[in-house]
């Protein structure tokens, strides 16, 4: 499980890790959110909020961020491992349901995620106090925290590191 703020590099990992790990199945969250111009979808789900609603009973956590609906499907997969990215907000009730969970906290100093954000168009979450309470909060829950200013393949190995 990857938490982070926005622009921290949840979705960058994410992918590498699923190029490297080819039985590692990723879920993707739904969101109500637009795609970014250039966005994959490779870990969200883009829906409209009729099409969200209908997902929003099934779901393992529901959330909104900035205005938009996210939302965790259930993550039952027999025993294909898999890896998703979440705000650290909605962590809590996944631990309840998966105890084993290992928690990865991506984070960058918040000068850093702020460029990020300005760089892919998304000033709105560049707000320097949030981004500042979701790094401190996803430390205080990660089992491990990555700092994305290493390279992709630095941080990969890391997580690595603790996969069972």
């Amino acid at each position: 499980m990857l938490i982070g703020p926005s622009g921290a590099g949840k979705s960058t990992l994410l992918r590498a890790l699923t190029e490297q790990l080819p039985e590692l199945r990723a879920v993707r969250t739904i969101t109500t959110r637009p795609r970014r111009s250039g966005e994959t979808s490779d870990t969200h789900q883009f829906v409209t909020p009729a099409e969200f609603a209908l997902h929003r009973a099934e779901a393992l956590g529901v959330h909104q961020h900035y205005g938009y609906d996210y939302a965790l499907p259930q993550l039952d997969h027999g025993d294909v491992p898999v890896a998703t990215c979440l705000r650290a907000v909605v962590l809590g009730r996944l631990r309840e349901l998966h105890p084993d969970l290992q928690v990865v906290a991506v984070e960058a100093p918040v000068p850093e995620l702020i460029d990020r954000l300005q760089r892919r168009g998304d000033l709105e979450r560049a707000e320097p106090e949030v981004l500042a309470a979701e790094i401190e909060l996803g430390r205080r829950l990660a089992d491990q925290v990555l700092d994305t200013r290493d390279p992709v393949e630095v941080c990969v190995r890391r997580i690595l590191e603790l996969w069972p």
